[in-house]
Order: structure tokens, then C-alpha cells, then sequence
């Protein structure tokens, strides 16, 4: 065999190793891009409820005051915050938490619309009263359905 016969069969086989190693980066980069894309989406999950979290306290801070206004603004942005919730995530949670996320979005509806008529008509001492336990019920669900997101977050993180 001539010199540059044996030369180019050392380059191949060089060209072959370096390729399969690129090969095997690429494929331990494309899972590590695959697990950050799911902890994005599960922080994401996490934020939203949060968000949702807060919103909910501020309505039992809004009754407390009779900020009439305020309620039904706080309680049409959480009615829109479980349904994205439901919809966007809906591998993301339990079925028992998704339809706990739908049970708070149906309550605070309720505490919405009660409010909005507030305008009209100052509401009786029991209807303030039954909003208050309908908030904190929401509270409860939306509470519930943050803990099982934080506990996979966390679980995916591990």
C-alpha cells in the first residue's frame, strides 16, 4: 500500500469517530434543551397559579374593604386564569386539580357577579358574608391545585 492510501484510510476512520461523537453531543444537548423546555413550562404553571393565588387573597382583602369594583375586577382576572390554567396546561395536573381550578373559576364567577350588582345595590351582611366563604373555598382549590404543581416542579428538578 502506498503512503497516501494509508493516510486517507487513518483520515476516514478519524472522520468516522469525530462524527458518531458529534452524534452523541448532540443527542445529550437535545435531551438537556428537551428537560429545560419542560422546567420552563412547569415554572410557567407554577407562576400562573401564583398569580392566581394572589389575586384570590386580594379579593378577601377587597371584601373586607367593600371595594365593590375591585372584586369584580380581581375576580375577572382569576375567572381568565383558571380557564388559561385548564386549557394551556392540561397534562400538567390531575384531573381532581384541573376540576378543582374549574370549581374556583365557577366560585369566583359567582363572587364576580355578586359584586358587579354591588354598584346597584350595597349587598345584605349575609351575602357578604357567603361571598367570604365562597373566597376562601376558591382560596382552598386554587391553594391545592399550586402545591401539586410545585410538588412536580420540584420533582422534575431533582
Amino acid at each position: 500500500m502506498d503512503t497516501w492510501t494509508i493516510v486517507g484510510t487513518v483520515a476516514s476512520v478519524c472522520g468516522l469517530i469525530v462524527a458518531f461523537f458529534t452524534l452523541w453531543v448532540a443527542t445529550g444537548a437535545k435531551e438537556a434543551a428537551e428537560k429545560a423546555k419542560e422546567a420552563a413550562r412547569g415554572r410557567q404553571l407554577v407562576e400562573e397559579l401564583e398569580m392566581g393565588e394572589r389575586r384570590i387573597h386580594e379579593i378577601g382583602i377587597f371584601l373586607s374593604l367593600d371595594q365593590w369594583v375591585l372584586i369584580h375586577f380581581r375576580a375577572s382576572e382569576l375567572v381568565s386564569i383558571c380557564g388559561v390554567v385548564v386549557a394551556r396546561w392540561p397534562d400538567a395536573l390531575s384531573e381532581e386539580k384541573k376540576n378543582d381550578l374549574l370549581k374556583a373559576q365557577s366560585l369566583v364567577f359567582s363572587i364576580g357577579s355578586t359584586s358587579a350588582m354591588a354598584k346597584l345595590k350595597y349587598p345584605a351582611r349575609a351575602s357578604i358574608k357567603a361571598m367570604t366563604a365562597t373566597q376562601l373555598r376558591a382560596s382552598q382549590l386554587i391553594s391545592s391545585a399550586l402545591a401539586e404543581a410545585r410538588s412536580k416542579q420540584e420533582r422534575s428538578a431533582a
